[in-house]
C-alpha cells in the first residue's frame, strides 16, 4: 500500500521513535453486495485457488498476500451468494482465481507538495498522497494444477485511496475531507497491522462480488469442463457465515 511506503520513508528520515499519523478515505467502481437468492442453473462454485499478481516492488507487507487473501474470498462469497458458492468442493464447480493488480502510487504529487512546503507538509501540517488501482479478476474451470482450464470469466474494477499523513505532529488524525464509498480510517504508523487486515478484508469483498457478477452471468455451457471436480476431503465451511461488516458495508 502505498500509505505504507509512505509513512515508512519519513519515518526513515531520523525521526522513527515518533508516532507517525494518517487518515484515509477510498473511493471504488464497484461496492461489494449481497444477494442471498442468487443462483446458477449449472451448480455452486468452489473455490480451489487463487493467484495474485502486483505491479509493486517488493514489500513485506504484501508477501503471501495470495495465502491470506484467499480464505477471506472463499469466506466473503459463501457469506454473500450462499446459493452460489459452496465450501463444499465434492459437489461444485472448481474455480481457479487469476487477479492482477496495477498501482500507480502517484509519487510524484506526494514529493512536490512535501519539498515545496520544505518538508512542512508530512512532519508537522498533513502531506497529502493517493494511489490509483486497478484489479482485474478472471475465473475458471480449475486445470487441476495451478490455472484456469479453457477460457475465463472475466471482471475488472478500479480503487482510489487518499489519504494524508503527519510525523511530528498528530494533525493526521483529522479526518481527511472529501467523499468516500467506505468508512473513512485514521491511525497511527503502530497500526499498520490493522489496517493491512481491513485492506485485505476490503479487497476480499470486492472479488467476492466481482465473481458473482461474472461466473452468473455465463451460460452454462461455459462451464462445459465441470466433470474436473475436486478429489480428497471436502472443505466444508460453517453454514451461518454472516458477511463481514466491520470495515466495508457502512456506505
Amino acid at each position: 500500500m502505498q500509505l505504507i511506503k509512505t509513512i515508512k520513508l519519513l519515518s526513515l528520515a531520523g525521526i522513527l521513535m515518533l508516532s507517525g499519523c494518517m487518515s484515509g478515505r477510498t473511493t471504488t467502481n464497484l461496492k461489494p453486495e449481497t444477494n442471498l437468492e442468487l443462483k446458477y442453473s449449472a451448480g455452486k462454485f468452489y473455490i480451489e485457488g487463487l493467484k495474485y499478481d502486483n505491479n509493486l516492488p517488493e514489500n513485506p507487507t504484501m508477501a503471501d498476500f495470495d495465502k491470506r487473501l484467499l480464505p477471506l474470498v472463499r469466506k466473503e462469497c459463501i457469506a454473500r451468494y450462499p446459493e452460489l458458492f459452496s465450501g463444499d468442493s465434492s459437489s461444485s464447480i472448481p474455480l481457479w482465481i487469476d487477479v492482477n493488480q496495477k498501482t500507480n502510487s502517484n509519487d510524484t504529487k506526494t514529493f512536490t507538495w512535501m519539498f515545496c512546503s520544505l518538508m512542512l507538509c508530512g512532519m508537522v501540517f498533513p502531506l497529502p498522497g493517493e494511489s490509483d488501482e486497478q484489479f482485474d479478476v478472471k475465473a475458471g474451470v480449475w486445470n487441476g494444477q495451478q490455472g484456469i482450464k479453457g477460457a475465463s470469466a472475466n471482471k475488472s474494477f478500479d480503487r482510489n485511496m487518499y489519504f494524508w499523513v503527519t510525523v511530528f505532529t498528530p494533525l493526521a488524525l483529522i479526518t481527511i475531507p472529501g467523499e468516500s464509498d467506505f468508512p473513512k480510517e485514521s491511525g497511527t504508523i503502530f497500526g499498520i497491522e490493522s489496517q493491512m487486515a481491513a485492506y485485505e478484508l476490503l479487497t476480499a469483498q470486492q472479488i467476492a462480488t466481482a465473481l458473482a457478477k461474472s461466473v452468473a452471468e455465463k451460460d452454462p455451457s461455459f462451464w462445459s469442463a465441470r466433470p474436473l471436480m475436486l478429489k480428497g476431503t471436502q472443505s466444508v465451511l460453517p453454514e451461518a457465515i454472516q458477511p463481514s461488516t466491520s470495515q466495508t458495508d457502512a456506505f
